[in-house]
């Protein structure tokens, strides 16, 4: 099965591009998946649209960003999965922070959801 066809659903160490323009996409890794969540790391390069599952996936740039997310760009195949790394949960902590902004509100959490 090609790997970039609309309907798979992402999971740990998918590797996968959000496209920017016609020719390039920034990549990105799902850390971890927690309950209905996916939480995704997106780096601070582009890499070619067309970049396959073949290519070394180290990544040494700092991310863009880390976010919780749905399969649902995934299912659609807007974010194309390209290949397989090893997750890497632990590397960039803490990763993200939700809540209300009253006092106390705001939790700060590692992708396991056991740091707050």
């Amino acid at each position: 099965m090609d790997m970039t066809e609309p309907g798979n659903l992402a999971n740990a160490g998918d590797v996968f591009l959000i496209p920017v323009d016609s020719s390039r996409g920034y990549p990105g890794t799902v850390v971890a998946e927690r309950n209905a969540s996916l939480y995704v790391l997106v780096y601070d390069q582009t890499l070619p649209l067309h970049s396959r599952g073949d290519a070394p996936w180290n990544f040494t740039v700092d991310p863009l960003f880390a976010a919780p997310t749905f399969d649902a760009r995934f299912d659609h195949g807007d974010w194309k999965i390209i290949g397989q790394t090893t997750p890497e949960p632990d590397r960039f902590l803490p990763a993200f922070c939700y809540g209300s902004p009253e006092p106390g509100g705001a939790r700060v959490s590692n992708f396991t959801g056991t740091t707050s």
